[in-house]
């Protein structure tokens, strides 16, 4: 199964991009990365804002680049941008979940069998990581080119 990591977004909140910011000797991409790929060797970075920043942790890894030019217009633009590039089933996320185990992704694949989605849910609160069945993602595409 392919992760897909949504790491775009302008961290307006923060002022700078936190995915980027060090943590003790690495940064939360970097962490998010090395997590993805604990489970799966077919990952995926959405980049957009700082491109040339988070390009450069997906291409240490060499994790594929999913570069979304309209990562201004929010999350949604970014998920929008990895459903048109991916033909498979997928897992994905924002790439600012440090704690995310390889665990959460196993759970996450076992959740989606039998199913077009699944994600987690704590205290009836929606959570991460979300899994989509390659016939959702595909259904998405066919609807997106009409």
């Amino acid at each position: 199964m392919k992760v897909i990591l949504l790491a775009a977004g302008l961290s307006k909140r923060m002022g700078t991009n936190k995915l980027v910011r060090p943590v003790h000797d690495t940064c939360l991409l970097e962490i998010a990365i090395r997590t993805a790929l604990s489970y799966t060797d077919r990952l995926a970075v959405v980049t957009g804002y700082e491109r040339e920043k988070t390009a450069f942790f997906a291409a240490r890894y060499n994790a594929e680049e999913i570069f979304n030019p309209d990562y201004e217009l929010g999350q949604e633009s970014s998920l929008r941008r990895a459903l048109l590039s991916c033909e498979e089933d997928i897992i994905v996320l924002p790439a600012d979940l440090p704690f995310i185990t390889k665990e959460d992704y196993l759970t996450a694949e076992t959740m989606l069998k039998g199913y077009e989605a699944a994600r987690p849910l704590y205290d009836g609160q929606p959570g991460h990581p979300v899994a989509l069945a390659e016939s959702l993602v595909r259904k998405y595409r066919s609807e997106s080119r009409t």
